[in-house]
């Protein structure tokens, strides 16, 4: 989820940190098949304010206390050893967690 989510603009951050999907087997001759990239996610509310968290972090914007889940993306491996590891078969675009409740303070 990045764009602009009711009044939210919600975009994809630096990379946070990254992790091989798909383990290497000698034996079946298989590697990883992509790396998966967790990122910040950039939060701004139009005429407020704004604010980088990242994976699994919380922060007050606004009227709004927000919390970020996860933003993924990928990186797919080429090569005879990666396109035989089936983990990667259903890869999509990553995906976004992102809740937001507005403070009782602003009532």
């Amino acid at each position: 989820m990045v764009g602009t989510v009711f009044g939210f603009t919600l975009a994809r951050g630096e990379i946070a940190c990254s992790t091989l999907l798909g383990g290497a087997s000698e034996e079946l001759s298989i590697g990883p098949c992509a790396i998966i990239h967790r990122h910040d996610l950039q939060v701004s509310i139009a005429g407020a304010a704004s604010a980088t968290l990242a994976p699994g972090a919380a922060a007050i914007v606004g009227d709004y206390h927000v919390t970020h889940g996860l933003t993924d993306s990928h990186t797919r491996l080429t090569g005879e050893r990666a396109l035989r590891n089936t983990a990667c078969a259903d890869l999509t675009g990553g995906p976004s967690q992102f809740a937001a409740v507005l403070r009782p303070e602003a009532f």
